[in-house]
C-alpha cells in the first residue's frame, strides 16, 4: 500500500504513527540511556585499559550454543536480563554487551566522524570469531542494526538474528525514498545538538524520553532512576552514523533467518498499522529468510512492554542455532577485544 493511494485520514494517521515511532526510537532519534536492572551483576570489561575496548561483556550460562545480545542507543546490557534468563534456561551461553560511552561505560578515546560504529562492528566480529562456532544475534534499536550489519558481513559466522524494533536504515521509515546522503543534514544536526549537551542535561532528557518508550508509567519512572551515565558525545556520534549508514542492500548476503519484531503501539488505526507493518517489511525485504512480527500494544522497548511474547518469539526463532564445541574460556584478550 502506498501513502499516495490511501485516504487522506489514513495518510494523516500514518504520519502520526510514523513520527510517534521516530520519537519512540529515542526523542529525536536516540536520546535515551536505556534500561538496567539494579540487581544485575556489573559486566566485566573487555580490554585494558578501558579506553581500548569498544564494549564490555557479561557472559552467563554454560551451554554450547552462543547468543550475542546488543542493546540500543545508550542502553546497558542489563536491558536483556529477562531474555537472558530464558535463553540460559534453554541451554544457551549468552554474551551481553554494553558499548563504550553507554550507561556509565568509559567512552572510547579519539573517536572521529564515522569511526565509532565501525570500531564496534570490528570488535564484535572478532569477539564472535573467538567463540568457536556460529553465534546467534539479538539486538534492540541500534543493536538490531548492528546485528544485521554483522550477519551481512560474515554470513557463515552469525545467525539466526532477532531485531527488536531496530531496522537497517531508520530514515526510510518516515521517507521511503530517503538515502544516506539526504539524511546527512538531519544527522549532522542531531549530532551537534546531542554532543553539546552536558551529562546532566542528557540525563534529564532521558528521563522524559523513557515515558514515551515504555507503556507503564511506573516502569518508565523505575527505568529513569537507573538509566544514567551515557556520554553525549558517544551517543551523538552513534546516531549520526546510524542515520547515514544504509544496511539494506547487504541483507541479501544474510543466510540465516531474520526476525524483525516491531513496535505497533504508535499506529492508532488499522490503516496506520497496516502501513507501519509494510514499512517494516520493506526494511528487510532483501533478506532471503526475513519475517516481521508486529506487537500491537508495545512501544519501542518491546522486550519490556511485551516481555512474555517477546521471549517466546525469541526462543522459537533461536531454536535452530546449531550446537558447537565452546572454547575452554569465554574470556577474550584485550587485543582481540580491541580488534588488533
Amino acid at each position: 500500500m502506498k501513502i499516495s493511494h490511501a485516504p487522506r485520514s489514513a495518510r494523516r494517521n500514518l504520519r502520526i504513527a510514523i513520527y510517534a515511532l521516530i520519537g519512540l526510537l529515542g526523542a529525536a532519534l536516540g536520546l535515551t540511556t536505556g534500561v538496567a536492572r539494579a540487581d544485575g551483576p556489573a559486566p566485566a570489561a573487555v580490554g585494558s585499559p578501558a579506553e581500548s575496548a569498544s564494549f564490555s561483556v557479561d557472559v552467563r550460562g554454560d551451554g554450547e550454543r552462543h547468543v550475542l545480545l546488543i542493546p540500543g542507543l545508550g542502553s546497558p546490557g542489563a536491558v536483556w536480563d529477562d531474555t537472558v534468563e530464558a535463553l540460559v534456561a534453554d541451554g544457551f551461553r549468552t554474551h551481553t554487551v554494553t558499548l563504550a560511552g553507554f550507561a556509565g561505560q568509559p567512552p572510547l578515546a579519539n573517536v572521529g566522524r564515522g569511526t565509532f560504529l565501525p570500531r564496534v562492528h570490528g570488535d564484535l566480529l572478532a569477539y564472535a570469531q573467538s567463540l568457536g562456532g556460529r553465534v546467534a544475534l539479538v539486538g534492540h534499536s541500534l543493536g538490531a542494526a548492528m546485528s544485521l550489519w554483522l550477519a551481512s558481513s560474515e554470513p557463515d559466522q552469525f545467525g539466526p538474528v532477532v531485531a527488536a524494533d531496530g531496522v537497517p536504515f531508520l530514515p526510510a521509515l518516515t521517507q521511503p525514498d530517503a538515502t544516506a546522503e539526504s539524511a546527512r543534514p538531519q544527522a549532522d544536526g542531531l549530532h551537534a545538538m546531542i554532543s553539546a549537551m552536558s551529562p546532566e542535561a542528557y540525563d534529564r532528557q532521558s528521563a522524559f524520553t523513557l515515558t514515551t518508550m515504555v507503556t507503564d508509567a511506573d516502569e518508565a519512572r523505575r527505568l529513569a532512576g537507573i538509566s544514567r551515565g551515557s556520554d553525549p558525545a558517544s551517543i551523538g556520534e552513534a546516531i549520526r552514523d546510524l542515520m547515514t549508514r544504509d544496511l539494506r542492500p547487504g541483507l541479501a548476503a544474510v543466510t540465516a533467518p531474520v526476525l524483525l519484531i516491531g513496535a505497533g503501539a504508535p499506529a492508532a488505526t488499522p490503516e496506520a498499522a497496516a502501513e507501519l507493518e509494510h514499512r517494516y517489511r520493506a526494511q528487510i525485504a532483501a533478506a532471503p529468510q526475513g519475517r516481521v512480527v508486529m506487537l500491537p500494544k508495545a512501544r519501542h522497548f518491546v522486550m519490556v512492554d511485551a516481555r512474555e511474547r517477546f521471549v517466546a518469539l525469541t526462543r522459537e526463532h533461536l531454536a535452530a542455532v546449531p550446537t558447537v564445541t565452546a572454547p575452554e574460556s569465554s574470556t577474550v584478550s584485550p587485543a582481540v577485544a580491541a580488534g588488533r
